[in-house]
């Protein structure tokens, strides 16, 4: 039970407790008046009925199924193989997942109150970033090889797959797929699992090692180098072909199928407000027309020229209570835009708006939808110039698509049609595309905002530039990107926020941040690229970030939604916030530019992941104000539990934090805040918990931040019979 939990923690953690932990915390639990029900009647603090319903971000049912329709290393080699029983095929559950996070569970709509965003990293084989458990899901699209050693690591002799991506093999065939692949070993080791169904044949190679093989089911260990693990499937039976394969992480086994999203990845995009999905979808160069040729959540992999299955694009924004923006492709009909719509409208969270575009950068030639685009202007005579025909055919047919969306959400005017935010995009550095692509046909009219990429440092790796910056110090390049950003970058900024805002819409960034990588040719030069890199991971990029982005408020943006969420740094640029998925904060300059700036901006901030419990807050926590409350939900209920306070929420003792429980027995738990004062509770019969919270009027108390987690008994749950919320995070107002 909880209560035997909480020493079990403790006792492993050494005591050394600074002075301010040791009262500050307690002090703090003075201010809770304890459990609503032991003070009042259930009914004078109940959270009304309606908010309760607005606010319980239950993901909605995902039906499984859709519509009908580098050079190789060698490595170790083991071999496993055989029959297996029917599963359920791979993809979405069937019924609803677990409940999001709390990012604004409570309180306050989710996703409603932080100003950044970040566009998600594509899926790939050699993503720095893990977004399932299961990593199938971002395999290599299948190689075809020769069944036996010594086989090419691609024949170009095409294989035979099922509906489904599953390859049918004929005698002598194999193939192959690859994940994890050059990055450094950046990846969790361990016991993988391997389920199929099927009969057949595997082999392993590189990082991964038979430990164990039955019909359906190979264990792996998994020792994580830059090889990466590849699968080869050298022999299945036609008549009973190896199909609906996956790759489990350790710990994962029993719950991916439920939450197939892994928990550092969910960690690291809860503080964010918009999620864009342009590069999950594949949206450059896309070759997308029909709703019947999209990514299917049952498919092989999610990480092919299609895209990622819109319906996991809505199944993460209901994990995380974000709000999504969606990229539709530039050659997509009538019905593909249609029934897109269709799927967001009943299955996005009802609270949750969504970012509507019409593929990316059509402005920039370096794109195959800006030619599409300037061929369709061309050709019905939009303009004598050929660019400005360009861009007056994207503005018609995102019109046309804004339309067929309002229609699908209700019509315009009406309540659903105000979920969907219509995005014009236009060239930062040359507004006059914003003002071509607003103004042709009134296109303003029917449009809420207008998105730039506002970027610095670009200019440093041009041809015209670059001889000089590559010997140049690290300090002068940055000293130069914060240069750009007071001067000809906020310039910039307010040139673009008075267009839109003489045209009523609100000007937003689809991308943004650093841009210090070489261009034509001199992508090719390592010194450069050397300096970059190392400028990227300098202490100062943290500080030019914040200044960045003060000047994008300063200039009145809205939205900002940085590029991107993780990638390794590399010749191509250094676009991650985080170069890899578990890289330690002191080192991810611009991830933490980007939280704490969210965190500045928001009185109430939710982190972390939940194993169960909700947690959240009603009203404002305002020192010497009126009694605000803290939420629970989601618990077992009648449950004993208790709730955590603290000053920080950085590290317990000498310990960091947040700390896995799943040593402890709590599988899939992390404690977010220190267990040095704790208050008692205990769940209603609705397994809820409403706690009263009144600071003091205390001037020292303005500005102090105050971490919560809450954590019940739930016997049979777990091996320790414990559940525990995300963090909760307030800062005390004046």
């Amino acid at each position: 039970m909880v209560e035997l939990f909480v020493p079990s923690i403790s006792a492993a953690v050494p005591r050394r407790r600074t002075q301010r932990s040791r009262w500050f915390p307690a002090a703090l639990l003075l201010c809770i008046a304890g459990p609503a029900s032991a003070q009042t009647s259930p009914t004078e603090l109940a959270v009304p009925a309606e908010s309760s319903a607005r606010y319980r971000l239950q993901a909605p049912t995902l039906a499984t199924g859709g519509a009908t329709e580098p050079d190789g290393t060698e490595g170790r080699e083991t071999t496993a193989g055989i029959a297996a029983s029917e599963a359920p095929p791979g993809g979405l559950p069937a019924g609803p997942t677990v409940p999001p996070n709390a990012g604004g569970w409570v309180g306050e709509p989710p996703g409603t109150h932080a100003p950044v965003g970040v566009n998600l990293a594509g899926l790939a084989d050699w993503s720095s970033e893990w977004p399932f458990v299961d990593v199938m899901k971002v395999s290599r699209p299948w190689l075809p090889q020769l069944a036996g050693f010594g086989s090419p690591w691609n024949t170009g002799v095409p294989l035979q797959l099922d509906a489904n991506g599953w390859p049918i093999l004929k005698p002598g065939e194999a193939a192959a797929t690859i994940v994890m692949d050059a990055i450094a070993g950046e990846y969790p080791g361990g016991v993988y699992v391997c389920l199929y169904d099927g009969e057949g044949q595997f082999e392993f190679q590189n990082d991964a090692k038979v430990k164990s093989a039955a019909p359906g089911r190979i264990e792996l260990d998994v020792t994580p180098s830059n090889g990466g693990i590849v699968m080869r499937i050298v022999q299945s039976n036609p008549a009973n072909h190896v199909r609906n394969v996956r790759l489990v992480m350790p710990g994962f086994e029993s719950t991916y199928a439920e939450e197939p999203f892994h928990p550092v990845f969910l960690e690291r995009l809860a503080h964010y407000q918009t999620l864009r999905f342009m590069d999950w979808q594949r949206t450059n160069n896309s070759t997308l027309v029909k709703w019947s040729d999209r990514t299917r959540p049952e498919l092989q992999t999610q990480a092919d020229d299609q895209g990622v299955a819109p319906e996991y694009v809505v199944a993460l924004s209901n994990r995380l209570g974000k709000h999504p923006w969606v990229c539709m492709p530039h050659m997509a009909d009538d019905d593909f835009l249609r029934q897109y719509a269709i799927l967001v409208r009943d299955t996005l969270h009802p609270d949750l708006k969504v970012y509507l575009e019409l593929s990316n950068e059509v402005w920039n030639s370096g794109f195959s939808q800006a030619q599409y685009c300037q061929n369709k202007g061309v050709a019905e005579g939009l303009s004598g110039n050929a660019y400005q025909a360009q861009l007056r055919w994207y503005s018609k047919r995102a019109v046309q698509m804004f339309d067929i969306w309002t229609d699908v959400f209700g019509g315009a005017g009406s309540p659903g049609a105000e979920r969907v935010v219509r995005v014009m995009g236009g060239q930062s550095s040359t507004p006059w595309t914003g003002e071509t692509a607003l103004d042709f046909q009134n296109a303003y009219q029917k449009t809420d905002v207008y998105a730039i990429a506002p970027y610095f440092g670009g200019s440093l790796g041009s041809p015209d530039k670059a001889p000089i910056t590559v010997t140049w110090t690290v300090q002068e390049v940055l000293t130069e990107c914060i240069l750009q950003i007071l001067g000809p970058l906020t310039d910039k900024l307010l040139e673009n926020a008075a267009m839109a805002q003489s045209r009523g819409v609100q000007l937003v960034a689809y991308e943004g941040g650093q841009h210090l990588v070489g261009m034509v040719g001199w992508e090719n030069n390592q010194a450069l690229t050397d300096l970059f890199v190392t400028a990227n991971r300098n202490p100062m990029m943290y500080w030019a970030y914040r200044l960045f982005l003060e000047r994008w408020k300063f200039a009145g943006g809205g939205a900002f939604v940085a590029y991107h969420s993780c990638g390794v740094a590399s010749k191509w640029g250094s676009w991650g916030s985080l170069e890899y998925q578990a890289e330690p904060l002191s080192k991810a300059h611009k991830y933490r530019a980007l939280i704490d700036f969210v965190a500045e901006e928001q009185p109430v901030l939710h982190y972390g992941t939940t194993c169960g419990p909700l947690i959240g807050s009603i009203g404002k926590a305002v020192a010497g104000g009126p009694s605000m409350y803290l939420v629970a939900g989601g618990a077992p209920p009648g449950a004993p539990g208790f709730l955590a306070a603290a000053g920080d929420h950085g590290g317990w003792s000498s310990l960091p934090l947040p700390l896995d429980l799943t040593s402890f027995g709590a599988t899939g738990c992390s404690l977010y805040v220190p267990l040095e004062a704790t208050a008692s509770v205990q769940a209603d019969g609705h397994g809820a918990v409403l706690l009263p919270f009144a600071p003091p009027g205390l001037p020292q108390l303005v500005g102090q931040e105050f971490h919560f987690q809450f954590a019940f008994g739930a016997p049979g749950v777990n091996p320790a019979g414990a559940t525990f919320s995300s963090g909760l995070r307030l800062v005390i107002q004046g």
